[in-house]
């Protein structure tokens, strides 16, 4: 069995393209050598310095020596073994606003760009949760269940804005009421609310109460200040930088914290505002994961194959190593005898 059986196939392709490439080396070589001498065939004796065994064995030991790096690339598998695997388990599932108002810019750049960074932060500083997302505005939608790919939950962290979703506002009710369905164990996994604050949702009181009953905790985090900024239009068949009402007056938004705080109190959990570009990451960590209570570990046994790749590496070492010691001039000819004096 092979981790990488593609590298298997390869070998009888690589054996026809070598063979191939050294017959049409040699017929090079003889019509060289033919055009510089003048004549069809060399004399038996024009080469004695050229050893025709070494210079096979040289052309023997490459092709092996590449096909036993063919080999170790499959990474040949024999038999099992059994590991036993320890893993802490910890869940943290984030809500994103990505309404329009997220695109003030009372912090730089802008307090969803802002919010971007805080959720890397919180990705590095904790490689071993298991973090989802979920985007809303007008309405929610998942957009990365629990996982312990980070990389990939920064990709796409990275590409959330605005035009994602269609339905604008803020309806946090949404959101919340996603969130059991979601994580594992409501009273030790750990919930946070990223928002400037701005809620139009007529069922909140409804989403908090279905959250209470299941206990679970929820931790809320302000972005933006509270004297606010201007909502720039980003929709491309408007002229107006920035949005009007319908009386014709510009749309101004200021954060608002105590809406968060007051979720974050009815769900047991804690609130920041951050409404500076300088936050406490300390603090943070506070909020989040500093909580014994959020660990769990886990211990269990995994089968895994053993791995034989390091075998026919080895030998490729050795046969191209043997290639390139091995020198294509026969040895040493006996001294002829000296000639007499006269």
């Amino acid at each position: 069995m092979f981790k990488n059986p593609q590298f298997i196939y390869l070998i009888p392709v690589t054996l026809f393209v070598l063979g191939f490439l050294y017959i049409r080396s040699r017929r090079k070589r003889r019509k060289r050598v033919t055009r510089l001498s003048g004549v069809h065939e060399l004399p038996s004796n024009s080469m004695n310095n050229h050893s025709v065994t070494r210079s096979r064995l040289k052309v023997m030991f490459t092709i092996l020596g590449i096909l036993a790096l063919l080999l170790a690339l499959a990474q040949p598998q024999l038999g099992f073994q059994w590991i036993e695997v320890r893993k802490t388990e910890r869940n943290l599932l984030i809500l994103l606003d990505i309404s329009q108002s997220m695109l003030v810019e009372d912090l730089y750049p802008n307090r969803l760009d802002r919010s971007k960074l805080i959720i890397e932060e919180i990705i590095d500083r904790n490689p071993e949760v298991n973090i989802g997302l979920i985007i809303f505005a007008g309405s929610a939608f998942l957009q990365c269940p629990l996982t312990e790919d980070h990389a990939a939950l920064k990709e796409t962290l990275s590409a959330q804005k605005p035009d994602v979703l269609s339905d604008q506002g803020s309806d946090f009710s949404k959101a919340l009421m996603m969130v059991p369905d979601q994580i594992k164990s409501p009273e030790k996994d750990r919930v946070i609310i990223i928002s400037d604050g701005e809620d139009h949702s007529t069922r909140l009181s409804r989403a908090i109460q279905y959250l209470k009953d299941r206990k679970v905790v929820v931790n809320t985090i302000c972005i933006g200040t509270e004297k606010g900024g201007l909502i720039p239009n980003t929709n491309s068949g408007s002229t107006e930088p920035y949005f009007y009402d319908s009386f014709g007056n510009v749309v101004y938004s200021k954060a608002n914290p105590e809406r968060l705080r007051g979720i974050a109190s009815q769900l047991n959990g804690n609130s920041l505002h951050f409404h500076s570009e300088n936050y406490s990451i300390r603090r943070l960590d506070e909020l989040l994961i500093s909580d014994q209570v959020s660990l769990r570990k886990t211990t269990r046994e995994q089968k895994i194959p053993v791995e034989y790749y390091q075998l026919p590496l080895f030998i490729a070492f050795i046969l191209l190593c043997l290639e390139f010691a091995i020198g294509t001039r026969k040895g040493e000819q006996k001294s002829s005898p000296k000639r007499e004096s006269i």
